[in-house]
């Protein structure tokens, strides 16, 4: 049986493949290697191993990268517990809480949940993520955490007049630090990351600002509580806390 020469590709005779055919072949088996491009300074390889995940927006979702991720835009408040004395108003996925023009009036939101993944605890990497603005930054304390309240098991935001603050708790203590100084009616996108037993970081408007690495929650404590969200009057005036979404993700 001879054998025939297309350049590099060999056939027999009897064999009635097409140039055109081998090739979409040839391509195909390529393009289905998941190894393909993988050997030293090739592309594939390169890509694996960059520091920058060079991909399309929104290309990336959590669970490629091992996540577990819940988020929330606020088309309503079905699910939450408030304060009996809240004043809370929806509007196109922004949430308003207000409280009453008295001295020391306290308002809270919070959602937590019944049932959760079996891989939520402290001891795994968490980030928190949201928007907050205020109608006043006088006389006024206002928090968002994902976790419990005050000292409880938590990471997330305080704000103490027009001082922004990292805050995190481990049951025992509260922990802060000032991050920037904040002004009226103006929103602050913020993150916290938290890498557990190690330190949570704070993000404003996509930059660090500061963290903490003492005093940090570990176990499963308040696990299930996913957002956290307070604000108390110092005046016989009334305040107003404003966000538009939260977004909570942790490692499996």
């Amino acid at each position: 049986m001879s054998v025939e020469t297309w350049g590099l590709l060999t056939k027999s005779a009897d064999d009635a493949t097409k140039i055109e055919e081998e090739i979409d072949n040839r391509i195909a088996d390529h393009n289905a290697d998941p190894n393909a491009h993988g050997l030293a300074d090739m592309a594939l390889y390169a890509h694996r191993t960059g520091d920058v995940l060079d991909h399309l927006e929104y290309s990336v979702k959590p669970l490629k990268l091992g996540l577990v991720h819940i988020q929330e835009d606020f088309d309503s408040l079905d699910g939450y517990m408030h304060s009996a004395g809240a004043s809370l108003n929806v509007d196109v996925g922004r949430v308003e809480l207000t409280t009453n023009a008295v001295i020391n009036d306290y308002q809270y939101l919070f959602k937590y949940l019944d049932t959760y993944p079996s891989s939520f605890t402290w001891n795994k990497n968490r980030i928190l993520e949201t928007t907050l603005s205020l109608n006043s930054v006088s006389d006024v304390e206002a928090r968002v955490f994902l976790g419990g309240q005050a000292f409880r098991n938590h990471i997330g935001f305080k704000v103490e007049n027009n001082t922004l603050k990292g805050s995190v708790g481990n049951g025992d203590v509260e922990t802060t630090v000032d991050l920037m100084t904040i002004s009226a009616n103006t929103k602050y996108a913020v993150k916290a990351v938290f890498t557990a037993g190690s330190k949570c970081e704070f993000y404003v408007n996509g930059v660090k600002q500061g963290e903490i690495t003492t005093n940090l929650p570990s176990g499963l404590a308040y696990i299930s509580y996913l957002i956290t969200i307070q604000i108390m009057t110092y005046a016989s005036a009334s305040k107003s806390l404003y966000f538009s979404y939260w977004d909570v993700m942790q490692e499996f």
